[in-house]
This record gives C-alpha cells, sequence and structure tokens, in this order.
C-alpha cells in the first residue's frame, strides 16, 4: 500500500512538472491586426502646430515595453526601451502619439551570464529582429476609443479605459493593432498600462514557429506589457 502511495505521489509531481513546463503565452488579450491605417485624429499626429494642442515628451528611462515568449520546455521574458516618443493631448483628451523603440535595448531577464547573452544575441541576429537592417521599430496611434461600462467585462485587461489602435511597424512591415488599455491624462502628465498578445508571424517573424520542431518549438504568440509614462 506505501508503494502504491509513493508512486501515486511521483506521478503526481511528474504530471506537475510537465504541466509547468508546457507553457503557454499568457491568457491575454489577443491584439486585433489589420492592414495600416492613416491617423484618424484632427490633429494630424502630434504636430505642436494644432490649435490647442499640447505634445508632451515621454519618459523614455521609465517607460519600457515587457515581452515574454513561450515554447514547450518553458518561457523567456524580458523588455524593450523606447528610444522617443511624444503624445499630443487637447482639452485633456489623448489625441495623438508616436513612439521609437530603441530594438537593440532588447534585455532577457530571466537568464544570467553566457546564456543570456547567447539568447540576446540570437534575438537580435537575422532570425528574429534583424536589428543591423532594422535597429528601431514604431507605433503611431490612429485612433482612440473609450470602453463603455457595458463592454468593460469583454477585455481580460481588467481596469482598461479605452481601446487603442494603431500602426506598429517591425521589421519594416506595418500593420495596425487593436489593444485595450488602461490610459491616464492630464494637462501635465501622461501615463497608459496595457497586456495583449501579438503573433510575431505577421511582421514576418517565423523562426522557431513550426510545431512539427518539438522542444524547439517556439510559440509565434508573444505577450507584450506596456509601461509609458511623460
Amino acid at each position: 500500500m506505501k508503494r502504491n502511495s509513493n508512486l501515486l505521489t511521483m506521478l503526481f509531481v511528474l504530471g506537475l512538472f510537465i504541466l509547468a513546463s508546457c507553457a503557454q503565452a499568457p491568457d491575454s488579450d489577443k491584439a486585433k491586426v489589420n492592414e495600416a491605417k492613416p491617423v484618424e485624429n484632427k490633429t494630424k499626429g502630434v504636430s505642436s502646430k494644432a490649435p490647442g494642442v499640447n505634445v508632451q515628451q515621454i519618459n523614455t528611462k521609465e517607460s519600457s515595453i515587457g515581452w515574454i515568449g513561450t515554447k514547450p520546455t518553458g518561457q523567456h521574458n524580458g523588455t524593450f526601451k523606447l528610444k522617443s516618443g511624444k503624445v499630443s493631448m487637447k482639452d485633456d483628451l489623448l489625441v495623438g502619439g508616436e513612439f521609437i523603440i530603441d530594438m537593440n535595448s532588447i534585455s532577457v531577464d530571466d537568464l544570467e551570464g553566457e546564456m543570456g547573452a547567447n539568447l540576446r544575441g540570437h534575438l537580435i541576429s537575422d532570425d528574429f529582429f534583424k536589428i543591423k537592417t532594422f535597429p528601431t521599430g514604431k507605433f503611431v496611434i490612429t485612433g482612440l476609443r473609450v470602453i463603455k461600462d457595458a463592454d468593460k467585462d469583454k477585455t481580460k485587461f481588467k481596469g482598461a479605459t479605452h481601446t487603442v489602435l494603431g500602426n506598429l511597424e517591425l521589421l519594416g512591415v506595418t500593420k495596425n493593432i487593436e489593444f485595450p488599455a488602461r490610459i491616464f491624462v492630464s494637462e501635465k502628465s501622461f501615463e497608459a498600462e496595457a497586456d495583449f498578445n501579438i503573433n510575431r508571424t505577421d511582421w514576418g517573424i517565423i523562426y522557431g514557429n513550426d510545431e512539427s520542431l518539438g522542444d524547439k518549438f517556439i510559440r509565434p504568440e508573444v505577450n507584450i506589457k506596456l509601461n509609458i509614462k511623460s
């Protein structure tokens, strides 16, 4: 009886290990992806010449873009930094924004030493972000919708106040993405948070996305966490 009990315990622990190692992309909102769109606001992006428009520079040291990538045997996570960014507001309403992503700033936060350096080197190589050819990415806000109380339960990102639409450019490919975000604006400050998943293959980043690779398979879904402040 004791041997059976020990066997069951071992099987239970093994089962937990297998479940834990088969990491899935975080259970976040899936960004809607469409073809690139023109800017919808009347202030033409972030032009400071438009009447009544207040332009605020983003604090690049306090802002970050988090990422999580997963595979059958686990996951990795890190951040990107913004090279620059600015938002335009009119009457305390966000009406535009443009953000330049420093692709070479990518970090790998879950690995140290040589392993972390090797993964970072792979991510900036031509297999993934090709930073020698594409050192920056860009995100430009093309539209903004307030999330009504009746629709708040439809988003997994709790506390979301707006649906953001914007053109995301990576590796020379521009797609319009749509995702929920929590946004606070005033005459002197801007703060935004978001948590959503995108499919990297929409931007031509296809390395390792074939499931037949088994343990070497890298899921195309990537989790993005935004923390942007002025």
